[in-house]
């Protein structure tokens, strides 16, 4: 029987019906130690009698270690495929997104608790479930076909093998090695896709993880509209431990030696992103650790276009993530000034804002200048906090007891007089699909709209970042310099400022010899113009 590999082909095959292994991908074959995993395969196209087919899976680099694992379909003999009279149809603990055919379904032969079993084929992919311990506890008995408990899939090198068995696959073989141990994870939303873009970018330059496989649990098929299924309760812990791995019996996965890297920008309370791999890291202190890398855009937003009221033209931005220093808890990213009334900028953003006119300042360490009648809005992100967590009704999926909730801001005039003080929320609403009304929310941001500064003049703005209670948190203040102008009216009250406005909006005044100067030579058009000032007035002037 010949072996073809993960990819299921060998020299000279035709293009008939192909056996393969999509997934383990090649970029996500190492695991955290007792992971559960998915066997996944797509046929290149649709198979009409696909057949039964085994998962096998050795201890080693290669099919001659000791067979661990076992699982088989058990497909309709007249169709090739799994019949939807195996699959239970009455699951309370999964969320059906229109796609039951899945291995955590099968209930048929030997119950819905056997792991045995746990494999389905379709004329268009084959997947299966490979418990690893994480979630031996949940819906199954652990045991093979013998009655004997399962092994762990602790730290080393595993050998998956997928064989036809009958129908259009018969004798087709495909296999592939994975390791399970130590991972380093680079976490993120993916909203939106130029996000995600920017952590496979980072991932890759950093030897960072990015999971992109079917979590078990968790599955839904593209030739299918995307239907699929989810049993919360399976891929959650599976999710948790790729960033913390704290079960009992690994070998050398553990809290103490968790890498991970978290893109602070566009998370909610509602995402996997906050509840389960933020939570994570938190639930075990490591927020601060020299393996835990927190990163922020530099402007803000990964792409930011514009307005420019300066140049006239619209500005397009491409922001560059950075890391915060260990401690820090607050960054600000930049300041929008805008004419008053424009818009309401409090804690909201939309990214592809270029119709309301603007000035952008990203560099704030030396403050901030705003002509009278502008308000300006400020921007930033905040860190995780050290707190602790709370569960819910899915294991491993938890909800923060404390974060930097809010921002005191106190703005003082130039003799130390405080004028503005308040408090401001930290949860900002993006509007970040071009288009779209759609906005989501992120807790770990906020844009502040600054009003009430309106009188000409030189200011100090200080902020700091306060928890859930109100108390300051420490590393999280920032104190920089705002300057409002005032309006060109006010400043054109004294007689130079006159003359440079004058002359700098009318023809010029051809040059009259030094002999032959006098008041009236050297301001004829006003002297002319009725328009209150005279040349009586030059000597003041000069």
């Amino acid at each position: 029987m010949p072996v073809w590999g993960a990819e299921g082909r060998s020299p000279g095959q035709g293009t008939g019906p192909v056996l393969v292994i999509t997934q383990p991908s090649v970029n996500e074959s190492t695991f955290a130690e007792m992971r559960d995993f998915s066997v996944y395969g797509i046929f290149p196209s649709r198979v009409e009698k696909p057949g039964d087919i085994r998962i096998e899976l050795f201890r080693g680099d290669d099919t001659r270690g000791d067979r661990i694992r076992l699982v088989e379909s058990h497909v309709d003999q007249k169709t090739g495929i799994t019949p939807w009279s195996a699959i239970e149809m009455n699951y309370t603990e999964g969320l059906d997104w229109g796609n039951k055919m899945v291995p955590d379904l099968v209930r048929e032969p030997g119950g819905l608790l056997d792991p045995s079993n746990k494999l389905v084929v379709t004329n268009d992919y084959y997947l299966g479930l490979i418990l690893g311990g994480v979630t031996k506890g949940f819906d199954t008995t652990y045991r093979d076909s013998e009655g004997k408990t399962l092994q762990d899939l602790t730290a080393g090198n595993y050998t998956i093998r997928v064989t036809g068995l009958s129908g259009d696959l018969a004798g087709q073989v495909a296999q592939k090695t994975i390791t399970f141990g130590r991972t380093s994870s680079a976490l993120s939303t993916d909203r939106p896709p130029v996000n995600l873009d920017n952590r496979f970018q980072y991932a890759w330059n950093h030897n960072l993880r990015v999971y992109r496989d079917w979590f078990p649990g968790y599955f839904q098929f593209a030739g299918y509209d995307n239907k699929g299924y989810s049993v919360p309760k399976r891929w959650n812990p599976n999710n948790a431990i790729e960033v913390v791995n704290d079960l009992e019996g690994t070998f050398t996965d553990n809290p103490a030696v968790a890498e991970n890297m978290m893109i602070q920008y566009n998370i909610n309370e509602r995402s996997t992103t906050y509840a389960v791999e933020i939570a994570a890291i938190l639930r075990y202190g490591l927020e601060d650790s020299k393996n835990s890398t927190f990163l922020y855009y530099d402007i803000g937003e990964p792409y930011f276009a514009y307005y420019d009221t300066e140049s006239g033209m619209q500005q397009n931005i491409t922001g560059t993530l950075l890391p915060f220093s260990q401690e820090d808890r607050l960054v600000l990213t930049r300041a929008e000034i805008y004419p008053a009334g424009r818009m309401n900028g409090e804690n909201t953003v939309d990214p592809y804002n270029t119709t309301t006119p603007m000035q952008v300042d990203y560099r704030l360490s030396d403050g901030i200048t705003v002509p009278q009648g502008s308000v300006f809005t400020l921007y930033g992100v905040t860190k995780p906090i050290r707190t602790s967590v709370t569960g819910t009704a899915i294991p491993c999926r938890f909800t923060l007891d404390n974060r930097i909730a809010g921002i005191t801001y106190t703005i003082s005039d130039e003799q130390g007089i405080v004028v503005y003080r308040s408090d401001r929320e930290v949860n900002l609403s993006r509007l970040f699909v071009q288009g779209s009304g759609q906005r989501f929310n992120s807790l770990f941001e906020f844009g502040h709209e600054f009003i009430d500064v309106t009188n000409p003049g030189n200011y100090t703005v200080r902020m700091s970042g306060t928890d859930e209670q109100g108390n300051t948190v420490p590393r999280s203040g920032e104190r920089f310099a705002v300057t409002v102008l005032p309006s060109y009216r006010e400043r054109c009250c004294t007689y130079p400022d006159i003359w440079a406005w004058f002359t700098s909006r009318m023809p010029l005044v051809p040059a009259v010899p030094v002999a032959q100067e006098t008041c009236a030579n050297r301001l004829p058009h006003l002297a002319e113009s009725g328009s209150g000032i005279t040349a009586d007035h030059d000597s003041r002037l000069s």
